[in-house]
């Protein structure tokens, strides 16, 4: 209370939609949390070593660069977040025909991700890597960029997600590998209805076809998609 700057968890009897993403992605150390922290403003992270006895939350915070100790006692350290610039927030591009979507795994409920209603959704049951959704635009088309809706599904985001497009030689090409805590944080801040996470290539990626992986496993949360849009010209 000394310091009066507000608390990012600093919440009594209700937790914000938002809070979700930001728990379960410190909770797995991702580092996508931390930039996303700091592109909101979070100016600063402190390390109780009392609740930090195997020195894994002040290993975790260090790691992430630009991070700067303040100030150090016996039982806390203090650091300093930079100030990153955002995640891509804004829609980039037109509304895309998209021809077919095909997964995996309930392969029936694909067109829930494209009826309009984000109180609907196509859900994969336990994340698993092992599942895949193929996306056909129909035609080939520079894509600028991919919107996921979680809608209010917001704790089944992808623990960690491959974006893929089919380059020539029919190879496919990584676009996006990484944790999406902090863009669900970010997306659940800013928008909590819709919870969009936007992913946005620059140059477009030119391709027909587009593919999204899961990476790990996560035997209690589903990977969820209540709406999907692709945007490019």
């Amino acid at each position: 209370m000394s310091h009066a700057s507000p608390l990012v968890n600093g919440y009594s009897g209700y937790f914000p939609p938002h809070y979700a993403a930001l728990r379960f992605g410190l909770g797995m150390r991702d580092d996508d949390v931390l930039s996303s922290l700091g592109s909101l403003g979070v100016t600063q992270v402190v390390v109780n070593a009392h609740e930090d006895r195997d020195g894994r939350w002040k290993r975790y915070v260090e790691a992430h660069p630009g991070v700067t100790v303040a100030c150090a006692e016996q039982d806390s350290t203090l650091f300093r977040l930079p100030q990153l610039a955002g995640l891509s927030r804004l829609e980039s591009g037109s509304l895309l025909r998209v021809a077919t979507v095909r997964a995996t795994v309930n392969d029936g409920d694909v067109r829930l991700m494209m009826d309009g209603d984000r109180a609907t959704r196509w859900q994969s049951g336990p994340q698993s890597d092992r599942t895949a959704i193929d996306i056909d635009l129909g035609v080939e088309t520079d894509v600028s960029q991919i919107e996921l809706l979680l809608g209010p599904y917001v704790e089944d985001f992808h623990r960690q997600l491959s974006i893929e497009m089919l380059g020539p030689g029919a190879v496919w090409k990584e676009l996006y590998k990484g944790g999406t805590a902090g863009r669900t944080f970010v997306a659940a801040f800013e928008s909590p209805k819709d919870v969009p996470l936007r992913f946005s290539f620059d140059p477009p990626a030119h391709t027909r076809f587009l593919r999204l992986r899961t990476l790990t496993n996560d035997e209690t949360y589903y990977w969820s998609i209540a709406e999907i849009k692709i945007r490019g010209r």
